[in-house]
């Protein structure tokens, strides 16, 4: 009797033993990615690095359960010096096998930021590329360039509103906003109150496509007021818009649908894999790359304060013109 206590005591403390070795490993690798999601600090977490640990460090109930155990368990047994009383490493393999498994089995590793990486490393086929190709392909692709049949392309429909109006649009491309809430209003004026209002639209361009006859696509054509609202003498034209799959981004992750719940939760990362895949495609489109600039910018700080789209439009048109 006492030989099988002291091989219970001896399994269950290999066991314990085990446990807490895959629970350091699996910690420090969690640590290790906190360090490397510090260049999305600012647009992700607000730069709070506390969020980042949040993320990192998070672990379901049943994880809970076995690591606050096994924490009992590993002080229980340096109290009492206990040591395994075999040199026989076989049935430590074993245990570290059927551990590694059980802790796989309970979804140890299920943490927001294994989630985020794993979303990155799908290599275009994650939610936030998709998003970026058929804005891409069924949007982007027919309003900017000039596709060689009567249908003009965002210069020539700018230079005509120029033309039209007796303006000036200094910078002839469309800003597209990426906010990292996720959220765009319908008129942009909201939130840049008092800095710019929308004059006009753009001349529309008209297409049958997929089943629908004569569907309008059409730009928006905004006022900046560029000393603010009291000095309204001072403006600058400028094209701009909201991407429009992220706004319905927005509208999925605020309903509470088990598969709305789960964009919700990695909201972030699908937008960066939105902003970086239409980047790109942006980029590999010599049509496209001169006539269209994406903006992500972190539309709220820690305090609730909004960010002022209308000065973010601004630096971008100064950087390029120099008004």
């Amino acid at each position: 009797m006492d030989n099988l206590g002291t091989t219970l005591k001896q399994t269950y403390y290999l066991l314990t033993l085990t446990i807490s070795i895959q629970l350091v490993y699996i910690i420090t690798i969690r640590l290790w990615k906190v360090l490397r999601q510090l260049v999305y600090l600012k647009l992700m977490y607000n730069s709070n690095i506390i969020s980042v640990l949040r993320a990192a460090m998070e672990f379901n109930q049943k994880s809970i359960i076995v690591i606050v155990l096994s924490s009992i368990s590993e002080a229980f047994f340096r109290k009492e010096q206990y040591r395994l009383q075999t040199e026989n490493t076989i049935p430590f393999i074993i245990c570290f096998i059927f551990c590694a498994l059980f802790l796989e089995e309970i979804g140890i590793n299920d943490c927001k930021l294994n989630i985020s990486e794993s979303l990155r490393n799908m290599g275009g086929v994650d939610y936030g590329s998709g998003m970026a190709l058929s804005y891409f392909y069924g949007y982007l692709q027919i309003v900017l360039p000039v596709t060689g049949n009567c249908d003009k392309g965002l210069r020539e429909k700018i230079e005509l509103f120029e033309s039209k109006e007796g303006v000036s649009i200094p910078v002839k491309k469309l800003f597209i906003l990426i906010p990292s809430s996720s959220y765009i209003p319908p008129d942009l004026k909201t939130v840049s109150p008092g800095w710019m209002e929308s004059v006009e639209t753009l001349e529309m361009t008209i297409k049958d496509r997929a089943g629908v006859k004569g569907r309008k696509y059409h730009n928006t054509v905004y006022k900046i007021y560029k000393k603010g609202p009291e000095v309204n003498e001072h403006y600058v034209y400028v094209v701009a818009e909201g991407a429009t799959p992220v706004q319905t981004l927005f509208e999925i992750s605020k309903h509470r649908h088990k598969e709305a719940i789960r964009c919700s939760e990695v909201l972030s990362e699908i937008l960066i894999s939105f902003y970086k895949t239409l980047q790109s495609l942006l980029d590999d489109d010599p049509q496209c790359t001169d006539l269209c600039e994406l903006i992500f910018y972190n539309d709220g700080d820690a305090n609730g304060k909004k960010t002022n789209v209308a000065k973010i439009l601004l630096q971008r048109i100064q950087n390029e013109t120099f008004i």
